[in-house]
């Protein structure tokens, strides 16, 4: 996937929109929301009576694809609230292209409990989550430059430029907690203000970083257990594992806790790495919220 494919054209971008307010017009949708782990795949009806789909960037993917890909539908009873969800049913091209959808205005803004939202707040919370006018792309080695508030102040810059009709209606919808913290973003045009290019290779590469830094940070295709890296930490130094899948944060202590028989297999102890077909899902407590 190039980085001209990662864009979504303006056409594509108002036809997403037009069906989404056509979905919120609909007498009881869905509301798919950034939420706890343990809570995705299911939907609840809050005290309020509002249906509530808690999720992860799922929903996001997915929102690329349908307006990326000739063809699909948008049919918001088919959005996917599980990375693996998307994947299964093929709404993970963004993924698989190695880019990381980050977000403008941030998908859990404004108060945690769904019980407490009224319709509008709900409404706020779902198109922060799911509306690709809020999106960004960013290389998934360099996925750090999507909590970049500087980078995420020219991403809405941009936005407003390119989708002006679609950037003002969105808006409306996220309310006024999205407009205080868009003004709250420092001016666009400026340079990222995270580390460079090449502090980024030595975080990526699993050597220690800057005690500013949470301890050691690498990359993998899959959630792999490098010794090499983990031996040398202190108990509670903390690492991050850098997934197409998510990210996954751990400290030295919590790793050996969490999986004893893993620190004394041979593959870990003599090949000095250790993965499993499913050690995602036992690791699904460490994944950080996207």
């Amino acid at each position: 996937m190039s980085k001209r494919e990662t864009g979504i054209v303006p056409a594509s971008m108002m036809r997403f929109h037009d069906a989404l307010t056509r979905y919120l017009r609909s007498p009881d949708p869905v509301f798919y929301v950034r939420g706890k782990s343990e809570a995705r795949r299911s939907v609840v009806r809050s005290k309020l009576g509002l249906l509530i789909a808690q999720t992860d960037n799922a929903p996001a993917w997915w929102a690329h694809w349908v307006t990326t890909t000739s063809g699909s539908s948008i049919d918001f009873a088919t959005v996917p609230t599980h990375m693996f969800d998307a994947i299964a049913g093929g709404a993970d091209t963004i993924n698989r292209g190695r880019y990381y959808v980050a977000h403008i205005v941030p998908a859990k803004l404004g108060p945690r409990d769904p019980d407490q939202w009224t319709r509008d707040q709900a409404v706020a919370r779902f198109v922060c989550n799911i509306h690709p006018v809020n999106h960004f792309y960013v290389p998934m080695a360099h996925r750090r430059l999507g909590e970049d508030r500087q980078v995420i102040a020219n991403a809405a810059a941009l936005a407003a430029a390119t989708h002006e009709e679609v950037w003002r209606a969105f808006l409306a919808l996220a309310g006024p907690e999205a407009d205080a913290y868009l003004a709250g973003l420092p001016p666009a045009g400026a340079e990222p203000t995270i580390a460079s290019d090449a502090h980024r290779a030595l975080v990526t590469s699993g050597r220690r970083i800057p005690e500013t830094e949470p301890g050691v940070e690498y990359s993998s295709t899959r959630l792999e257990f490098r010794a090499d890296v983990i031996e040398q930490l202190a108990w509670d130094a903390r690492f991050r594992v850098v997934t197409p899948f998510g990210t996954y944060e751990f400290t030295k202590r919590e790793f050996y806790d969490a999986f004893p028989n893993i620190v004394t297999t041979k593959s870990y102890r003599v090949g000095r790495r250790y993965h499993g077909a499913r050690l995602h899902l036992r690791a699904e407590r460490f994944r950080l919220e996207d």
